[in-house]
């Protein structure tokens, strides 16, 4: 029975773990544009973000943050390292962090499995995983100071769903 749990959960993993693969060509050109806009105004850098069609998924302001601050607003996959704290976060000023999500495509698994006694178990239990193009863009004083790109990121890994293993 273990072995088939495990071979469930690996196929399950095969499946919805498939990259979409359409997010980076288009987020090699976010981050070529945005390049160009370091030093540019909030408002400016908000708008054009917003043309591309991406929505607000999280926000976030401080002045002078320090290091357990930034922390507390860290997500998963996408949260800051320690070297980019210090290197962002070095000069004083006000902060303003802004996260922002574009879905690029979902992934889709359904799976059944038949018992010893031939009844249905877990029959057409569909799994689904959302990919996402997220932008993080780091303003102080209202000018950009620094930004990242994830070409393709799914919703378990910015949820911070926790995987227990059981043996």
């Amino acid at each position: 029975m273990k072995f088939k749990v495990f071979g469930f959960f690996l196929l399950l993993s095969a499946c919805l773990c498939c990259s979409t693969g359409t997010g980076a060509k288009q987020a090699k050109i976010y981050q070529n544009n945005l390049e160009t806009m370091l030093g540019k105004e909030k408002k400016e850098i908000i708008t054009v973000i917003t043309g591309w069609n991406f929505g607000m998924m999280d926000s976030w302001k401080a002045d002078n943050p320090d290091a357990k601050t930034i922390n507390e607003h860290n997500r998963p996959k996408i949260g800051f390292s320690k070297n980019e704290i210090q290197e962002i976060f070095a000069a004083k000023g006000k902060y303003d962090v802004m996260i922002f999500q574009k879905k690029i495509g979902t992934d889709t698994a359904t799976i059944g499995q038949i018992d010893q006694f031939g009844k249905g178990v877990l029959k057409d239990t569909e799994y689904t995983l959302e990919h996402f193009t997220i932008i993080r863009a780091v303003f102080r004083d209202d000018n950009l100071v620094s930004f990242k790109v994830w070409p393709d990121v799914t919703s378990r890994e910015v949820s911070g769903l926790i995987t227990i293993r059981r043996d």
